[in-house]
């Protein structure tokens, strides 16, 4: 006997292929919808980035031309235009597979470094005057931030090895852009 649904064990898009199968024409309708929010996110990016480097340039953190803004807009054009370029040099890699990956991987990283130094903070700097404090403590050690840790880093274990080599290279090139900031800093004192 014959079900009517056929078992379709892989699938790139099983989103997709399911809602296909009660609703024929959902296929435009869904690529639609996947164009529309993959668009909106990267402007979204696009926006935060800017804006994260205009406040960098205003407080000093990198050369402070990056916190001119465009008078008419009020909007910081020359932090646009860089992050416009530096994203402009993923568009060659022509899979959005990818670029989601690397989104995801940058995302989980800085995730981590922020429940890392929290903990480091709290051992550090035991005394200061803090806003807020992580709930659910043992002593000093916060167990949600350790929690985070250890969902992150088994996270982590499910990518690639191209999304590991490219988080390599934007890391050491982070490290060195640190460096070059820590050595002009120390310069000019």
């Amino acid at each position: 006997m014959r079900t009517r649904f056929s078992v379709q064990t892989a699938s790139e898009a099983p989103l997709a292929v399911a809602i296909e199968r009660v609703w024929p024409q959902a296929g435009n309708l869904l690529s639609a919808i996947a164009l529309f929010a993959t668009a909106n996110t990267v402007l979204i990016t696009l926006v935060a980035t800017s804006r994260l480097t205009f406040s960098m340039g205003r407080d000093g953190e990198i050369p402070s031309i990056f916190a001119n803004i465009l008078k008419s807009r009020q909007t910081p054009w020359i932090a646009a235009i860089l992050t416009f370029a530096m994203s402009a040099i993923l568009l060659p890699t022509g899979s959005v597979k990818i670029l989601a990956e690397m989104s995801s991987f940058a995302a989980l990283l800085a995730f981590l470094s922020v429940n890392v130094v929290l903990i480091v903070l709290r051992y550090r700097m035991p005394n200061h005057q803090r806003p807020f404090r992580a709930p659910f403590a043992i002593g000093r050690m916060p167990l949600l931030p350790l929690a985070a840790i250890a969902s992150i880093l088994l996270l982590l274990v499910h990518f690639e090895w191209q999304i590991y080599a490219a988080g390599g290279v934007a890391l050491a090139l982070s490290a060195l852009a640190f460096f070059v900031r820590y050595w002009f800093r120390r310069s000019r004192r």
